[in-house]
């Protein structure tokens, strides 16, 4: 695995404490995809379109969307 990906993952799993419960599930789900990438240019689309999703919700904090979206450039970097 990337390393970068890796650095992804686990920002993503220090978010995952930090958003509301019914939103944890779609962290988990793109932490899955990121660890199980078979193909990364495929697997990089849809994550980030999960991310660009749970960053429009309106029960986040403005600290956490920064993070997603933060995350987000980070990938769109690969």
């Amino acid at each position: 695995m990337n390393p970068d990906v890796s650095e992804i993952i686990e920002v993503l799993q220090s978010l995952q404490e930090e958003i509301p419960r019914n939103l944890q599930q779609k962290v988990t789900n793109t932490i899955k995809l990121l660890q199980t990438s078979v193909e990364f240019s495929l697997t990089k689309n849809r994550v980030l379109n999960e991310l660009e999703e749970l960053s429009e919700e309106n029960s986040l904090e403005s600290y956490t969307r920064t993070q997603l979206l933060n995350v987000v450039s980070l990938l769109e970097e690969l």
